[in-house]
């Protein structure tokens, strides 16, 4: 329930966030920019961040690329602080 209502949670000592969006299925649904800003805009107001996942196979496909930089355009247009742990 805490992983629904907050978007993360620890069990037994191990640490969960949910994954909003991925960027497949954005592709997949022909989203449009703005549409993509619209649902980035819901899930902060009820979360405070956004995860997002790609599949690195799915990164073959051109269209994906495509929604990866117009998710990063859309992101630094919303003045979203970017993070990843792995480099962060």
């Amino acid at each position: 329930m805490q992983l629904n209502t907050y978007g993360y949670a620890n069990y037994q000592g191990t640490n969960f966030i949910r994954t909003h969006f991925r960027l497949e299925d954005f592709t997949n649904a022909r989203l449009t920019k703005e549409a993509v800003r619209q649902k980035f805009e819901e899930v902060l107001r009820q979360y405070g961040f956004i995860v997002i996942l790609s599949h690195e196979y799915e990164l073959m496909r051109p269209e994906v690329r495509l929604m990866l930089i117009w998710v990063l355009e859309v992101l630094k247009e919303m003045e979203v602080k970017l993070y990843n742990p792995a480099f962060n």
